[in-house]
């Protein structure tokens, strides 16, 4: 658990210049993915904080424009490899893992973080786990500020895409977000395919340790989107399977 109270707060925070078509190229690619009602997630993240890495890998479905979905998950540090279920319900995040089961009450399997709710842990609420939604990382971008850089064609997820670089617009961020976390963005890296569909996303920053730190952790995350448009189902755990660990949290 306590790897978990370390994460959840570090991932709050997802010199060429362009035409004017450029330009509005990657805000319209922002904007078109945000529209699409469901898609697929391939999601890597690396936290180096406190002497320790956390990597985080998985893939699951998102339906609700980015903002609903379930994750298969498998969270390694130390030589040690932790499985979850994870659903995210827009603010809330719900934790499934075999690691839980001594420990929650009968009949209960899920864990509930709700990230309207501020925890006291290391000064920073739980939204940080809710961040890596698709929503949220378009979210990102949708604040970054133009220019934005064009830098070639690649190939992601066997299609073809133009690689862009863009950067955070500081203005955009939220004054309480900057006082627990201050999360420091360094150049995003964008992947748009053909159809103006945007097909991968890095991200990678630093953040506060703890809110009178002056430590901080670098985070890098990696997002590959797909499977635009396809049926997606995600079952929302009822208040009799879940356990509120928010107020726990705190």
């Amino acid at each position: 658990m306590r790897r978990l109270l370390l994460l959840a707060p570090l991932c709050l925070v997802l010199s060429a210049c362009g035409s004017s078509n450029k330009q509005a190229t990657f805000a319209d690619a922002v904007s078109k993915t945000q529209k699409q009602s469901t898609e697929h997630v391939a999601l890597e993240l690396k936290v180096v904080a406190r002497g320790q890495t956390l990597s985080f890998s998985g893939g699951g479905d998102f339906d609700t424009n980015g903002t609903r979905g379930a994750y298969i998950t498998t969270l390694s540090s130390g030589g040690q490899a932790i499985e979850f279920d994870e659903i995210i319900d827009g603010t809330k995040l719900y934790l499934s893992s075999p690691m839980f089961t001594s420990t929650l009450p009968s009949g209960k399997d899920w864990l509930m973080y709700d990230s309207t709710v501020a925890s006291s842990a290391d000064g920073f609420n739980f939204n940080a786990l809710t961040g890596i939604s698709p929503g949220a990382v378009l979210t990102l971008l949708e604040n970054t500020a133009p220019p934005q850089m064009h830098l070639g064609s690649a190939t992601v997820d066997g299609v073809n895409t133009l690689h862009w670089q863009a950067t955070y617009d500081t203005s955009k961020l939220e004054k309480a977000i900057q006082k627990t976390v201050d999360p420091v963005y360094k150049t995003f890296d964008v992947w748009i395919d053909d159809e103006g569909l945007v097909r991968k996303v890095v991200v990678d920053f630093t953040a506060k340790q703890a809110r009178d730190s002056t430590a901080r952790a670098h985070v890098t995350l990696t997002m590959i989107l797909s499977k635009f448009g396809a049926e997606v189902s995600v079952p929302i755990p009822t208040d009799a399977q879940t356990v509120d660990a928010t107020a726990a949290a705190g």
